[in-house]
């Protein structure tokens, strides 16, 4: 358990070139539910990274004008198949999260935050760093297939092998993402 929250045992596995269309997929099946309600979709984590390894499972980030209209959200979500997770929010009061689940398996996480925030700012920047820097990402893939080798059902020691390096990434990616004239 994590955070009290009983997780999956940890499998990474190769890039595969579908998830783009899987998170495409899921991203009309929001549209459909929502309506006409105000957001941004972004396709983040590692499966929105070509080439880079992954837990096969679609991070989305719902971007919101404030966090308090994600509230407008959760029962058009949770009737497409999302779980809430509000126990989540002790520890990130700024994001709210759901997690998709079919087959006994997670599928999906929607992370709703609000689109000026620093966790949108820090998503966005890390995954077009990774995208535009294949090194960095491989040398990340690396690591998480190590960790998922070492640790598959222990997610606390999972993450905490990622961290530091998740950290230094996060740290220089900001910088090159505020930087345009740095890009490319």
């Amino acid at each position: 358990m994590v955070l009290g929250v009983a997780w999956d045992r940890i499998a990474v596995v190769s890039y595969d070139p579908d998830w783009p269309m899987a998170y495409q997929a899921e991203c009309e099946r929001i549209l459909r539910a929502v309506g006409g309600a105000r957001f941004i979709l972004e396709h983040v984590g590692s499966t929105s990274v070509p080439a880079l390894a992954a837990k096969p499972i679609i991070d989305i980030m719902i971007g919101l004008d404030t966090l308090e209209h994600a509230a407008l959200l959760l029962h058009p979500l949770q009737g497409l198949g999302y779980e809430y997770m509000s126990e989540l929010e002790t520890v990130m009061p700024e994001r709210r999260f759901l997690r998709r689940i079919q087959s006994g398996k997670r599928t999906h996480h929607i992370h709703m935050v609000a689109w000026d925030s620093d966790f949108w700012k820090r998503h966005l920047a890390f995954r077009e760093f990774l995208r535009a820097h294949p090194e960095q990402a491989q040398t990340y893939g690396r690591l998480k297939l190590a960790l998922a080798s070492a640790y598959p059902d222990a997610p606390e020691a999972y993450m905490d092998g990622k961290s530091p390096l998740i950290n230094k990434l996060e740290t220089i990616a900001l910088a090159w993402f505020k930087q345009p004239a740095d890009r490319g």
